[in-house]
């Protein structure tokens, strides 16, 4: 899906956007490769791609979305925009996050994963990192979703409404202070 004012990341090839329909559910799906390591002014491109990958999430409303690939970063470095009030995502999986990203030189970290918006966290079956395939700096991750069950409940916090006007009246005095309730 073509943005409606396709950013420069956008027109790079730095994420897609497709959405996929199954019987009575779609969700749209975004692919991610971020910056590498080495890319001249690499902080500012990422924290650049985010925003337009996360403003294309939020231009959904709440319709549902999964974002996934090699970010190039770790969930920590991405998390501010997947958190933010227009967007709202999900890290699936264990608490325990794995390595998928193993360079020559530095340490193994997680840079291939997967972030969910909210309304079909509930439609995740497995989150799987796989074993290291023909890219042996890489292991491939999997997101598997059940698109055809009916819609489930998302977790939302209501704001309660206000017990002021279910409280009996408390009379006052001649300062217009409350008086106290008699027992």
């Amino acid at each position: 899906i073509k943005p409606e004012a396709p950013g420069p990341h956008w027109t790079e090839g730095r994420w897609s956007h497709t959405f996929i329909q199954m019987e009575d559910y779609g969700v749209h799906v975004f692919n991610v490769y971020g910056w590498p390591v080495g890319t001249p002014d690499r902080r500012n491109r990422q924290t650049a791609l985010w925003a337009e990958l996360f403003s294309a999430a939020a231009g959904l409303g709440r319709a549902p979305w999964v974002m996934g690939g090699d970010w190039n970063d770790e969930p920590g470095a991405v998390w501010a925009h997947a958190l933010g009030a227009r967007t709202g995502g999900i890290l699936p999986g264990k608490p325990e996050r794995e390595p998928t990203c193993y360079p020559e030189l530095g340490r193994p970290r997680e840079l291939d994963y997967f972030i969910v918006s909210r309304s079909p966290a509930c439609r995740i079956r497995s989150y799987d990192a796989l074993p290291r395939g023909p890219y042996p700096t890489h292991r491939p991750v999997s997101l598997s979703m059940n698109l055809s069950a009916a819609m489930c409940p998302a977790p939302v916090m209501r704001k309660p409404r206000s017990f002021a006007p279910l409280l009996p009246e408390r009379p006052r005095d001649d300062k217009g202070r409350h008086l106290p309730h008699e027992l």
